[in-house]
């Protein structure tokens, strides 16, 4: 048996007999490499990419001029999701050979898929050099058009794929996107019923159609459409891929991870499925194998900033600190270099409020065409879009300002974006505004327009980049006026969304820079307060599993927002206050388990920490704040709704001001309540502060007296003084309109009217 022979075979499609004789050649001779060669063509024939991907590997090393090789080797590796790999072969193959035409799309759309768009139209000019109607040449340009926003161009490059190939797949898909994009919905379901007519064993064109169906907002269509993907090629991994993400976003977790795991158990390395399935089984509340999907993730795309920002949250979420240095140096350089990372997840990790406007930036919805733009109304009316209208810390906050509001000035509504479960809490923010719209499960094109036709004048983000935020709802420009406030402490990273409320605090003005939104200053705190609700008569220290005599240092914050730089601090407080503990609020066993570990690394023992149960009914939680000492506040990502809890019920809380938004919230409460001696500029001060007030029983009694007495009355915790507050920021906002003049920065002034 010769080689030629078996090539006969290979080319008469009898790929069974074929196999033989190159196995067969391959045992007399293990250096043949054209039998090494094809033998691997062959195997990716039926669908081993694998074993075919290391007999192309070995065919090269025997003979690496080998063109067509190089080429094969690079369309093995692209389908095993190695784009590195398959880009270095495709340019080899086309240094050995340039006459090889389908390299050049094939090296073009690599380039584009990994962000190297410019690069990968000068691949696709090169390959129309020699081919000026290769259909594939224009359908590649098409793609690295778009991604470079020229959508002009892009069409035109797809109608001429299209011209010189009626069924081109890709170019039909491309094309129907930008019609979609521009509003032309049948247009772009008529493309896509082309390309189906065209190849109906396509599964592309089904996938493309589930998407714009879920963007319209027809999931179920888009789920029924995505089966029909999978009775057309059951091992089609993008399909189960997209059909996850979909179910992902209904919050179907465990469907979803079954999706995630049928689409890696075609493709192992698919690192975006691997993402997707972690934050699934995150939600689902499996955070190891969430924590393993991340790390799978990474080995396959180190610099994968999405995975690496949930991988250190996930960590953080526990106080396992054993790589955080490394996982915070990773964050620190994918975000300097501009790579898409979560921002929320940032700012736990870093105090650098330039880098988190860069990770705001790389994860804002793009901008879409505006809406028909108008002016305001006399009676202003305020919409306020929140996934939180429930029992949640947003909620908390909002509801009493909400019922303060000025009804003959002002048109209240809420726009329900999750269904919360009931509550008290709930029943109360539904009857404090005038309409309350659930929108679950509308897509944010359907958002903006019932903003837009219902008239709102100045529509309010409040989650951002938090669960379940919907930021991208004002990307066309529904509203005349935009503002992120109180959910999410940072910037959208957005050019439509105009204002982001803060206080004289939150925000310096030489730090607006790091804020792609103008600052709309209040005069006391950002933070609103529910007056309504106070604590109750505070359960005795025995009762709470605390020792009666001892000093109780506080760190109620969330379990991420610890650091080890923090926790050195409090330990060697702990260690210098003699019977002293630390009070911390956390039900998760690996979390206690951490913290005690860390503490005895520092030389403290796990006695000396005392963790607290969660408590669900929210005036029991207030309650039983009154039994610390001192609370003790985290940086860089500092207490919100803690420090305000903890000030309301009496406790003096310590802070360090730092640099970002997140890190300033306590400051700016603290200010506002006059308390300035219980602001630290830099943590060796906080620490021998916090030293000192646990030194000072006198000291530290007229502090609490001081914030006893003052904190009822104060403006910042006045839901009326806020509200007006409020109100004046939004006519502020509301007259530039009416002037013509752009948004700008502004403060708000006394006294209130």
């Amino acid at each position: 048996m010769t080689i030629n022979d078996a090539l006969a075979l290979h080319h008469a499609g009898r790929l069974a007999e074929a196999e033989r004789a190159y196995r067969q050649i391959l045992a007399a001779q293990p250096g043949q490499y054209h039998a090494l060669h094809f033998l691997g063509v062959l195997l990716a024939q039926k669908g081993d990419m694998t074993g075919s991907a290391e007999l192309l590997a070995k065919s090269l090393s025997l003979f690496e001029a080998n063109a067509i090789a190089h080429f094969h080797l690079a369309e093995t590796v692209l389908k095993l999701g190695r784009f590195d790999q398959a880009t270095g072969h495709y340019r080899r193959a086309l240094e050995l050979d340039p006459a090889i035409v389908p390299a050049y799309a094939r090296l073009g759309g690599c380039l584009i898929e990994s962000g190297k768009a410019e690069e990968g139209l000068k691949v696709c000019d090169e390959g129309l050099a020699r081919a000026p109607d290769e259909a594939g040449l224009y359908a590649c340009r098409g793609d690295g058009l778009v991604l470079l926003k020229r959508l002009d161009e892009a069409l035109a490059a797809f109608d001429a794929a299209i011209a010189r190939d009626p069924g081109l797949t890709g170019a039909l898909v491309g094309r129907a996107r930008i019609l979609f994009e521009r509003g032309d919905r049948d247009g772009a379901f008529a493309c896509l019923a082309q390309a189906m007519a065209a190849h109906p064993e396509a599964v592309e064109p089904y996938i493309s159609k589930a998407i714009l169906l879920t963007e319209l907002g027809h999931r179920q269509e888009a789920l029924d459409t995505y089966q029909q993907a999978l009775a057309l090629d059951p091992a089609a991994e993008d399909t189960y891929y997209n059909m996850g993400c979909l179910l992902l976003a209904m919050r179907f977790y465990q469907p979803a991870v079954a999706a995630f795991d049928s689409a890696l158990a075609i493709r192992a390395n698919f690192y975006s499925a691997e993402y997707n399935r972690a934050w699934a089984l995150e939600r689902l509340g499996q955070r190891d194998e969430a924590l393993a999907g991340c790390e799978r993730a990474l080995k396959l795309n180190p610099d994968a900033g999405m995975v690496a920002s949930k991988a250190f949250f996930l960590r953080a979420s526990v106080c396992d600190w054993q790589i955080r240095p490394m996982e915070v140096e990773r964050l620190k350089r994918l975000a300097g270099s501009g790579a898409k990372l979560d921002p929320f997840y940032l700012l736990s990790a870093l105090d650098a409020p330039d880098l988190h406007r860069t990770a705001a930036t790389t994860q804002a919805p793009d901008p879409k065409p505006a809406l028909p733009k108008r002016g305001v109304n006399d009676k202003l009316r305020i919409a306020y879009l929140s996934p939180d209208f429930h029992d949640h810390p947003v909620g908390h906050h909002l509801v009493a300002m909400l019922e303060a509001h000025d009804r003959d000035r002002f048109e209240i509504l809420a726009i329900d974006l999750e269904d919360g479960p009931d509550s008290a809490i709930r029943t109360r923010l539904q009857k404090a505004v005038d309409r309350f719209v659930p929108v679950h499960g509308w897509t944010d094109a359907a958002i903006a327009g019932y903003l837009h036709e219902a008239g709102v004048d100045i529509g309010i983000d409040l989650a951002g980049y938090t669960l379940g935020g919907r930021t991208a709802a004002f990307a066309s420009r529904p509203v005349p006026v935009s503002v992120v406030w109180l959910g999410y402490p940072g910037t959208t990273g957005t050019p439509f969304v105009d204002y982001i409320i803060a206080d004289p605090v939150l925000i310096p003005p030489e730090d607006e820079r790091f804020y792609t939104e103008k600052v709309a200053r209040l005069p006391f705190t950002y933070l609103p307060r529910d007056a309504e609700l106070k604590p109750g008569p505070c359960p005795s220290r025995a009762e709470l599993g605390l020792p009666q005599d001892a000093f109780v240092f506080c760190g109620f914050n969330n379990m991420y927002k610890i650091t080890p730089e923090i926790f050195d601090v409090w330990m060697r407080l702990v260690q210098a206050v003699e019977g002293s503990v630390l009070w911390l609020n956390t039900a998760n066993p690996l979390a206690r388990a951490n913290l005690v570990r860390e503490a005895a690394a520092r030389g403290v023992a796990g006695e000396r920490l005392i963790f607290a149960d969660r408590i669900e009914e929210r005036a029991g939680h207030l309650s039983r704040l009154a039994a610390a000492d001192l609370f003790l506040d985290t940086v860089p990502y500092g207490a919100h709704s803690t420090a305000s809890d903890m000030l309301w019920a009496g406790v003096p809380v310590l802070t360090v001001t730092g640099k970002s938004f997140a890190s300033r919230v306590a400051a700016g409460l603290l200010t506002a309540l006059d308390l300035h001696e219980l602001i630290a500029p830099d943590l060796d001060t906080y620490e021998a502060m916090a030293r000192s007030l646990a030194s000072d029983p006198v000291r530290l009694r007229a502090l609490r007296k001081k914030i006893e007495d003052t904190a009822p009355s104060a403006p910042a915790f006045d839901p009326v003084t806020f509200c007006r507050s409020m109100e004046a920021a939004f006519r502020t906002m509301a007259e530039r309109v009416r002037s013509g003049a752009p948004p700008a920065s502004f403060s708000v002034t006394l006294p209130l009217v």
